[in-house]
Formats: C-alpha cells, sequence, structure tokens
C-alpha cells in the first residue's frame, strides 16, 4: 500500500467512526454532545476527500516513516476504544 493512501485511510476512518459514534450518542442515548462528533466527523471527511481529490494541493508523506505509522495506529485505536465501549 502507498504511504499516501494509508495516510488518508487512517483519517477516512477516524472521521468515519467519529460520524457513527456521534449519530449514536444523539440519536439512541439523547446526548447533544453527539452533535459535535458529528460534525466533528463531518469535517474530518470531507477534508481527506478534499485532499484525495486536489493532489496537487496537498503534501503527504511519500514515505513509510514515524508520521504514517502513528496515523494509522492512532485511528485503529481510536475505531477499537470506541467499539469497546459502545459494547
Amino acid at each position: 500500500m502507498n504511504p499516501r493512501v494509508g495516510y488518508q485511510l487512517s483519517f477516512f476512518v477516524f472521521g468515519t467512526v467519529g460520524l457513527l459514534h456521534g449519530i449514536t450518542e444523539y440519536v439512541y442515548e439523547g446526548q447533544t454532545v453527539g452533535i459535535l462528533t458529528i460534525f466533528g466527523g463531518g469535517f474530518v471527511i470531507a477534508l481527506t476527500g478534499y485532499n484525495t481529490v486536489r493532489d496537487e494541493s496537498y503534501d503527504s508523506p511519500e514515505k513509510w516513516g514515524t508520521l504514517v505509522y502513528l496515523t494509522v495506529i492512532g485511528s485503529l485505536l481510536f475505531a477499537m476504544s470506541v467499539s469497546v465501549k459502545s459494547v
């Protein structure tokens, strides 16, 4: 996998999990803080889509380095913690 794809995919996963978690907080638990989570997750997804479409406007990592590894691991840990909290 290309480092750029892994980097962008990790942000997409982070935004999607945040968005879905916000929806469940707002709809099922009635917490109004879920609205902020929905907007935050939507913003991350929109920014990731914009950076994926406009390659020339975004400077991304070209090699698998510490930044890419930490970003991918961080998004996976966030997704796991949200899913464990939901169970």
